[in-house]
């Protein structure tokens, strides 16, 4: 029986073609690194202005609650049923005096960590520019990023070591101001309506549901509850149960600020890492590439088109990232975890680009190749039966698969089809070329053999070494119809049908 298939490779084309690509691919990587720099000194000015305008929302929302808190004193007393005098007055009024002073103090130390992040910020963009040309800078300038955020919270601990003084020192006070107080019902109640109030006060202007550890909220709780019914059971509460409460949920809140300097910290860090990633991957959606065979012509690459939509995939995940970190809900740990996976998907959108590049290459040899074949055939004698054209795959007539040729010569009755199909060798993607014969010529193997060697030998002529032929994994017997057709050739899923015939895939 004689052999109907015989294929070959494109041994120095192929190796000519790897070196164009490395070629191609150190000229890129300056674009790319220039690129990966510009993204994220636009992401780490957007961070700043985040910045700029999270500490003035919180200045804002600290100074109206400062303003706020008399009259939240007076209400909270009405409402327990205490008498207002003029000793109350001057009592919620040293009150006030002192939250002002804490709340001070509070200002100048998010002031003192917010510094501390812009810094970071900066350092960040610094040492960008410091980072050897190698691709994956925003990999590397994020490890650097997690040495900083250490030194940062470092001194968010230091601050709020300095600032734990002023609490004390602010507990002791207010301690002695209710300590100092007759031990009659109007004035428990109203000193249990200013705790009240100063904690309603702590909740709304800091975020301690969040960040305030639970057991702390839970005690807090119950001593607000505890003093809430001290109308109804005055006996069950006394002054040290309104100065426990006070005390707790200064340090309630005080834990919740140091907690929240720290997210704040990760999330500035993550946020320009995420938006850095995004507009990268933005920018090389679209990829200038120089031909192989005219370096003076650059032409642009789509690069999610020759990965299959691989690239938009992950953009798509980088959106997605970024949208629920915009929620501003994401704990320390789940940010971490992202930054991880941040630095991931950063060295797979590498990998495509460069898979892009090496499939678009591949693609416009397979063509120039058809071109070369055709020329030298035609020259023999060979003529084209019908149009050439592109296999078909996830499109009809699909750039990034094989190109065909169906050819004929009329006086010896021979009809062939050649075919250059890129094929993934030992990890790595080259072309190489299938012969069908689609004749009924009655010949041996030898026969068929030589006449495949002829072929090779005029298609050589065109200037490309062939290595040698050989019979595909189906072993070579019998015709497959498919490629004697070129309307079905061009036909969606074409280069797939063919892929499995040839290998005998079922």
């Amino acid at each position: 029986m004689s052999r109907d298939i015989k294929g070959t490779s494109l041994n120095e084309l192929n190796d000519g073609l790897e070196r164009a690509i490395n070629r191609l691919n150190l000229q890129l990587r300056d674009e790319i690194i220039a690129s990966e720099r510009n993204a994220i000194n636009e992401a780490a000015l957007e961070t700043r202005r985040q910045i700029v305008n999270v500490r003035a929302e919180m200045s804002k929302r600290m100074q109206g609650f400062n303003d706020s808190l008399t009259q939240r004193i007076e209400e909270s007393q009405r409402n327990l049923g205490a008498r207002i005098d003029q000793q109350a007055k001057e009592s919620a009024r040293m009150l006030v005096e002192a939250d002002q002073r804490h709340t001070a103090e509070i200002k100048k130390l998010e002031k003192q960590v917010f510094d501390a992040i812009e810094q970071q910020n900066q350092d960040f963009s610094q040492e960008i520019k410091r980072i050897d040309n190698n691709v994956n800078v925003l990999s590397k300038g994020l490890n650097t990023v997690k040495s900083q955020l250490q030194r940062v919270e470092k001194e968010v601990e230091d601050k709020l070591s300095n600032h734990q003084r002023q609490i004390d020192s602010m507990r002791v006070n207010i301690q002695r101001l209710f300590d100092e107080r007759d031990a009659d019902l109007n004035r428990k109640l109203l000193a249990a309506g200013e705790a009240l109030a100063f904690l309603e006060i702590i909740k709304e202007r800091t975020d301690t549901r969040r960040f305030a550890p639970k057991h702390m909220q839970e005690h807090v709780a119950l001593l607000a509850e505890r003093i809430k019914n001290i109308r109804q059971h005055p006996e069950m509460c006394t002054i040290t149960d309104v100065n426990n409460l006070f005390d707790a949920a200064v340090l309630m809140e005080n834990e919740a600020i140091r907690e929240q300097m720290r997210w704040e910290a990760q999330y500035h860090s993550t946020a320009t890492a995420v938006n850095a990633l995004l507009r990268m991957m933005q920018q090389s959606m679209k990829l200038k590439v120089k031909s192989i065979y005219d370096e003076s012509q650059p032409e642009e690459l789509a690069t999610d088109y020759w990965t299959h939509g691989e690239y938009g995939r992950i953009e798509q995940e980088v959106k997605s990232l970024k949208g629920q970190l915009d929620k501003r809900q994401m704990s320390l740990e789940e940010m971490r975890h992202l930054n991880e996976r941040i630095e991931l998907l950063e060295r797979k959108g590498d990998a495509l680009r460069r898979e892009a590049v090496h499939k678009g290459i591949l693609s416009e040899s397979r063509v120039a190749v058809s071109n070369d074949i055709l020329n030298a055939m035609i020259s023999q004698g060979w003529e084209l039966k019908d149009d050439p054209g592109f296999l078909g795959g996830d499109t009809s007539e699909d750039m990034r698969e094989g190109t065909f040729a169906i050819l004929k010569k009329t006086a010896t009755d021979e009809e062939l089809s050649i075919i250059i199909l890129p094929e993934e060798i030992d990890g790595c993607v080259k072309n190489k070329i299938i012969f069908h014969r689609n004749d009924n010529k009655i010949e041996s193997p030898g026969a068929f053999q030589a006449r495949m060697e002829q072929i090779k030998r005029e298609i050589e002529k065109s200037g490309h070494k062939l290595g040698a032929l050989g019979e595909p994994p189906c072993g070579g017997d019998g015709k497959v119809p498919q490629l004697a057709d070129s309307k079905k050739l061009k036909e969606k899923g074409a280069a797939d049908v063919l892929n499995r015939t040839i290998h005998r895939i079922h």
